[in-house]
């Protein structure tokens, strides 16, 4: 069976409630609505490859 290390000393966190602000409901959703961010991440990888492809294409039938 496993030993605890004897050096390992357990930390005790302090813990102060007055440390973090009160945020209102509509602050701490802020950043949470990606929807927009997934559309235009899909489009331009979408864009790229496609790019890439006629690339490939009309170099590959030029040789």
């Amino acid at each position: 069976m496993d030993q605890p290390n004897p050096e390992h000393r357990k930390t005790e966190r302090i813990q102060r409630h007055d440390a973090a602000p009160t945020l209102t409901p509509e602050q701490s959703r802020q950043g949470i609505m990606t929807g927009r961010i997934r559309w235009v991440l899909a489009i331009s990888i979408t864009l790229a490859v496609v790019a890439l492809v006629v690339l490939y294409v009309v170099y590959a039938t030029s040789a």
